[in-house]
């Protein structure tokens, strides 16, 4: 569970999107895009070899860089796995996680 303004930090693709300088080709204007430039290797590239923070809840390797607490003590608790900012109310439920 990732709260509207994580959600944002969140997005990132390894290739352009086709939709973003959209205006631009139609009004003639050069883009700053690099034609030849391999997004994968860039610096912000998803690396599978690097260290993921543990959950500070149960100590297990969270899921995506840069998140706090893992996703099923997120889903308990209701809370934001990247922030920890309450998102729902979980007093009233009857969850299980299978």
């Amino acid at each position: 569970m990732v709260c509207k303004a994580c959600e944002a930090k969140q997005r990132a693709l390894p290739t352009t999107d086709p939709f973003k300088n959209k205006t631009s080709k139609l009004t003639g204007q050069s883009s700053k895009v690099r034609v030849a430039d391999n997004k994968l290797l860039s610096k912000a590239k998803y690396t599978p070899y690097q260290k993921f923070e543990k959950c500070l809840t149960c100590k297990q390797t969270c899921h995506m860089p840069h998140h706090k607490y893992c996703q099923t003590c997120a889903y308990k608790r209701g809370i934001c796995s990247m922030c920890g900012v309450a998102i729902a109310d979980t007093s009233s439920y009857k969850q299980s996680v299978v």
